[in-house]
């Protein structure tokens, strides 16, 4: 691949030149906080939490509780990475909070709000193994806290299966604050401003 800007050759896979290309001004017009990472990310983690939450509410009218535990996480792995792919567009679709996520072309530094199939598969992919990895991570320190409160409950008077139950949901509260306070806005920020081949995201103004 050549610099589109000065045609020297970009050796070893690199996404910058010499000459100045891509312009540093494109690439750093704002930065996102905190918050803002928080409420980027929301945009696309309450449509599958709703689900969640539904699914949870009904779940022994549907047999979830009848599935053994492999089957029933593969199914929700699959279903969360595939309510990721779709949702992936809506970091981009318009403003919020007083700044928004645009689409930067490498080649020109056109902007826009539209993720090309291949960009948003590109995007997609550098968020869901690392959110994968970070969902794990904390399912696993969960299990852990949750594990640790049972004797405790035991002791309250609360018979198995409602011990069972409050160490389940403190799982489950655990996984959604973690999400939406750390996994997430982390996820966001470290996308905004990574190079991929033909684009880039960024934080602007509005």
């Amino acid at each position: 691949m050549n610099c589109p800007s000065c045609s020297a050759p970009l050796l070893f896979g690199a996404s910058s030149c010499a000459c100045g290309y891509p312009p540093v001004r494109a690439r750093s017009v704002i930065g996102v906080s905190y918050w803002k990472a928080v409420r980027a990310y929301w945009r696309i983690y309450w449509p599958p939490l709703t689900f969640g939450i539904a699914l949870l509410c009904n779940a022994n009218w549907l047999g979830v509780y009848n599935i053994s535990f492999v089957v029933l996480s593969t199914a929700l792995i699959v279903l969360l990475s595939a309510a990721l792919f779709l949702l992936v567009p809506r970091l981009v679709s318009g403003p919020r909070g007083g700044f928004s996520l645009i689409v930067v072309a490498t080649s020109n530094g056109e902007t826009g709000r539209h993720l090309r199939l291949d960009q948003r598969a590109r995007v997609w992919l550098f968020l869901w193994w690392r959110h994968l990895a970070a969902s794990l991570l904390t399912c696993l320190l969960a299990v852990l806290l949750s594990n640790m409160l049972v004797p405790f409950l035991a002791v309250s008077g609360l018979n198995l299966l409602e011990v069972l139950g409050a160490a389940g949901g403190v799982l489950i509260i655990v996984q959604v604050l973690a999400h939406v306070f750390i996994i997430g806005p982390v996820l966001v920020k470290m996308l905004v401003g990574k190079t991929f081949a033909d684009f880039w995201i960024e934080a602007r103004c509005e």
